[in-house]
């Protein structure tokens, strides 16, 4: 049964279905960089389906960062919300509206991507109370 809060198999679900990609393709991406450890899709599917209480070993987080193309970090923190109920800073939130901008926003070429920064850094101070950068 899924925990109420899955960020990671959330993250992994919300991944393959903008990809429209199975979980024997992500498997076979799967690759940890350091080990050349491999994700098997089964596993793939019961990380999904919270079949798991404990966390991924850190070439299986590596591994599954490399199939997803995200920086492992990213896998890592969620990893961490999810089965060491760390608690997300400000900041730190891979929720579907972030996820969805990364998406996008890697697929731009560097110049581009640092327009995005920018426009989005400028949004956020303006939704910030107080004094503001703003106008």
């Amino acid at each position: 049964m899924t925990k109420p809060t899955s960020p990671l198999s959330d993250f992994v679900r919300r991944t393959l279905d903008h990809n429209r990609i199975s979980y024997r393709r992500l498997a076979e991406c799967a690759v940890d960089p350091e080990t050349g450890e491999r994700l098997d899709h089964r596993w793939l599917n019961g990380l999904v389906n919270g079949r798991y209480t404990t966390a991924p070993t850190p070439a299986r987080l590596r591994a599954l960062a490399a199939g997803l193309r995200v920086p492992p970090v990213v896998v890592k923190r969620l990893a961490a919300q999810q089965f060491l109920d760390l608690e997300a800073e400000d900041g730190e939130d891979v929720g579907d509206d972030a996820y969805l901008i990364y998406l996008q926003a890697k697929r731009l070429p560097p110049e581009d991507r640092a327009v995005v920064r920018d426009l989005v850094r400028r949004l956020a101070d303006c939704a910030t109370p107080g004094p503001s950068a703003c106008r």
